[in-house]
């Protein structure tokens, strides 16, 4: 490799890009969303619950999930969407399955407290999890590979949520 591949490499390294935080909650489900193939994109099926991020040719996405407090047993369903052109058939993969924990530190975020995830742990899937030391408490994410998806689904759900909120802030990596 000659010292001018070497300095591209470096410096795409060092760009720095802001995460992206969409401007506004949604209601928390109670129960796992179905994944099933549709030829509805998937973005139009009005499924509450779930955040929709146009991929963008992303390989791989960071993501810091927050929630409010009273929900208890928070987890988010990462999906992935990929489109059949010749059949306009929407194609959904499971990425990762994410529980969470929140921080006591709260925060507003579009209007409501929210809570950042505290720890997080990779029940299904595949997904590199980073968690907080006990002291200081410090909000965590997880980093997933979005590869070959056009569509990047964060779908909430706890087993007590009634009327709760969640949101994620993403960013590449």
């Amino acid at each position: 490799m000659n010292h001018y591949q070497q300095h591209v490499l470096t410096q795409s390294k060092t760009d720095l890009v802001d995460l992206i935080l969409p401007n506004d909650n949604v209601t928390i489900q109670t129960v796992a969303i179905n994944m099933v193939a549709s030829t509805t994109d998937p973005r139009k099926s009005g499924r509450a619950g779930s955040l929709w991020f146009n991929n963008n040719g992303l390989t791989y996405m960071r993501a810091f999930p927050f929630t409010t407090a009273t929900v208890t047993a928070p987890a988010v369903r990462v999906i992935g969407w990929s489109k059949v052109n010749d059949l306009d058939l929407w194609i959904p993969h499971l990425i990762a399955d994410i529980g969470l924990s929140l921080v006591s530190n709260s925060t507003t975020i579009n209007g409501d407290t929210m809570y950042q995830a505290e720890t997080t742990t990779r029940t299904h899937g595949d997904a590199k999890t980073y968690n907080s030391p006990a002291t200081p408490e410090s909000g965590v994410g997880f980093i997933v590979d979005t590869a070959g998806h056009r569509v990047i689904e964060f779908a909430f759900r706890a087993s007590a949520a009634s009327g709760q909120k969640a949101v994620v802030a993403i960013g590449q990596i």
